[in-house]
């Protein structure tokens, strides 16, 4: 037989092996893939925290500055640093300067229970309970002794003893809870001593009735000062 020329025959790779191959590649593939996915991550929170670092400063607020709105809390602060410092005086007196006339006003006092008014009487100026108080619509009347003789202004705590001294335009002040009130006298008047219609409070205007015995040292008749607030 004659020879065949030089015929390279190709080695045959056997079916195993090749598969084999193929996997490993696509394997080296993936992990490549997830190696360069981790490292953009990496790299992309670096950043962030990077940023974050020198831009928190600029986004929080300053403790130093002052709040553009006030809370419940800070309100509350300024009520009580705003709040009236009350003392004996201006808790709830009286002063009438013409006739030098000071002395604290008991609340609530019934006009027509007699032991309760002559207590009362003997601390200060009684308010007619029933009557309105400073700072309300409506009137107003404090009572007190009158004396005859300057000798018996501390023994009876006569305050309104020079009460029928006063003229229109003379200044009453009325200090409570702290507040000054302060009213004008526009006018005086006599009635008898069981004319009690001052004694009930009347709606509307804030106006102030002093009210005392009079002629001095006796309890004829009624003495009535109404003053009006400014």
């Amino acid at each position: 037989m004659g020879s065949v020329g030089n015929i390279r025959h190709c080695p045959t790779v056997p079916g195993n092996f090749a598969m084999t191959v193929v996997v490993y590649s696509r394997k080296r593939r993936i992990v490549k893939n997830r190696l360069k996915h981790t490292g953009r991550g990496i790299f992309l929170a670096a950043a962030l925290v990077i940023i974050t670092t020198f831009a928190l400063p600029w986004l929080l607020p300053d403790k130093n500055k002052p709040l553009e709105q006030m809370t419940f809390a800070d309100l509350l602060k300024v009520a009580a640093d705003q709040a009236p410092q009350i003392t004996e005086t201006t808790f709830f007196s009286l002063d009438i300067p013409k006739i030098k006339a000071k002395a604290k006003i008991i609340p609530n006092v019934a006009s027509g229970d007699k032991f309760e008014y002559t207590q009362a009487l003997i601390q200060g100026v009684a308010h007619s309970a029933g009557t309105f108080l400073p700072g309300m619509a409506g009137s107003m009347t404090l009572f007190s002794h009158s004396t005859d003789i300057a000798a018996n202004i501390s023994r009876y705590n006569a305050v309104f003893y020079r009460l029928d001294e006063l003229k229109p335009g003379d200044q009453v002040i009325i200090w409570y809870l702290g507040k000054k009130y302060d009213y004008r006298v526009t006018g005086t008047k006599i009635t008898g001593p069981k004319d009690v219609s001052v004694f009930i409070g009347e709606s509307g205007e804030s106006k102030l009735y002093l009210v005392t015995c009079t002629p001095r040292g006796t309890t004829k008749n009624r003495l009535i000062v109404e003053a009006m607030i400014q």
